[in-house]
């Protein structure tokens, strides 16, 4: 928690997860972190912008597929877990 950037945390994130694949008793947890650390990414990011262009959040969560991120925003909005 105290170590997490914001503008770090995609790379870091994408190197675990491909560990996390690379073993067959692991990558069936690979769908739910990546959703995870979008929604944590996207909660943190709420604090420090107002607004943020999708070319911009496609960047910082590389480790999801860009349809895969509206998607997931979409569904994080929904559920109040930040504020549109």
């Amino acid at each position: 928690e105290q170590k997490f950037h914001p503008l770090e945390f995609g790379p870091t994130l994408k190197r675990k997860l491909d560990f996390i694949a690379s073993h067959e008793t692991l990558k069936q947890y690979t769908n739910s972190i990546s959703h995870f650390g979008f929604g944590k990414l996207l909660n943190q990011l709420s604090e420090v912008y107002q607004k943020i262009e999708l070319p911009r959040l496609f960047k910082l969560a590389d480790f999801v597929q860009p349809q895969e991120a509206e998607k997931l925003a979409v569904r994080v909005v929904l559920h109040k877990q930040v504020e549109a």
